[in-house]
C-alpha cells in the first residue's frame, strides 16, 4: 500500500555551518539563487560574500561593491541587497556586480531586512523592506523603481529577515523572522496574513531546533523558494 507522508512545517532539512566553514560568524543574510543552483550568504559588517552548493560544501568566497548586506532576495533575475540604508542594491549574480540601486526613501530608517512579492505592483512585482528601529517597526511594500505602494503596520521587535509566501494554503502570507531579546532570548519566525497585515499566530522558535546550544541572537536572512528540493 501507498503510506501517506505527512510534511512537518518545522522540519529541518539540512543545516550548515557556516561560521565554522568561513572562519567567522554574523553571515546575516542568505538566498537560493535557482539560476546558479547556488545559495549565497552574506557577512553583515563587510562586504564579504560566500558561494554555495546545495550540498552545503563552499563554492567561493567573493567580495561585493558595498558593505554590510543583511538580506538578500532573488526575483528570477537580480540578487536585491538591503544594506540598512535607504538604497537596496541590485546585484547580477552570473558576474556578481552592481546593476542598480532601488531608493526606499520612504521607509524612515532604510532597509535591513528585504523580501521579494513576485505578484506586487500589479504582477510587475514589489520589495517589502523596513528596520527594527523602534518605535517604527513597520514594513514598507515598493515597486521596484522605488515607489512607495503600501505600509504595513508591525509591533515585532528585532526583525530581521522578511520572507513572502504566495505557495501556502490560506496565503498570501509574509514570515517574519524576529531577535525578540537578543542573546537568550526566543528566535521566533511568525507567520502574518500579507492581505490584511495580521499575524496569524502560526510561530516557531528556531532556537529549539537550529539554535540549540547557540547563546546569541541568530535571526537572519529569510527567503522563501519553489525552486529548492
Amino acid at each position: 500500500p501507498v503510506i501517506p507522508v505527512t510534511e512537518a512545517t518545522w522540519d529541518v532539512e539540512f543545516n550548515y555551518d557556516a561560521g565554522a566553514v568561513t572562519g567567522a560568524n554574523g553571515n546575516a543574510g542568505a538566498v537560493y539563487i535557482p539560476t546558479l543552483g547556488k545559495f549565497w550568504t552574506s557577512r553583515w559588517a563587510s562586504n564579504v560574500a560566500h558561494q554555495w552548493n546545495s550540498d552545503g560544501t563552499l563554492d567561493m568566497q567573493f567580495t561585493l561593491p558595498f558593505t554590510g548586506t543583511r538580506g538578500m532576495v532573488f526575483d528570477g533575475q537580480f540578487v536585491y541587497c538591503s544594506i540598512a540604508t535607504t538604497a537596496v542594491q541590485i546585484v547580477d549574480p552570473a558576474t556578481r556586480t552592481l546593476v542598480g540601486t532601488i531608493p526606499v526613501t520612504a521607509a524612515p530608517d532604510g532597509a535591513r531586512f528585504i523580501a521579494y512579492n513576485p505578484d506586487g505592483d500589479g504582477g510587475s512585482g514589489s520589495i517589502i523592506v523596513g528596520n527594527w528601529t523602534s518605535p517604527n517597526l513597520n514594513f514598507y511594500e515598493f515597486t521596484m523603481s522605488g515607489n512607495l505602494l503600501r505600509t504595513i503596520n508591525s509591533t515585532v521587535t528585532g526583525v530581521y529577515g522578511l520572507a513572502y509566501d504566495k505557495w501556502s494554503d490560506g496565503g498570501p502570507f509574509l514570515w517574519v523572522w524576529s531577535q525578540g531579546g537578543g542573546a537568550n532570548t526566543p528566535q521566533v519566525i511568525q507567520q502574518m496574513n500579507y492581505t490584511t497585515g495580521v499575524y496569524t499566530g502560526v510561530q516557531h522558535n528556531v532556537s529549539s531546533d537550529v539554535g540549540l546550544g547557540d547563546i546569541n541572537g541568530i535571526a537572519g536572512g529569510l527567503f522563501i523558494t519553489p525552486n529548492l528540493v
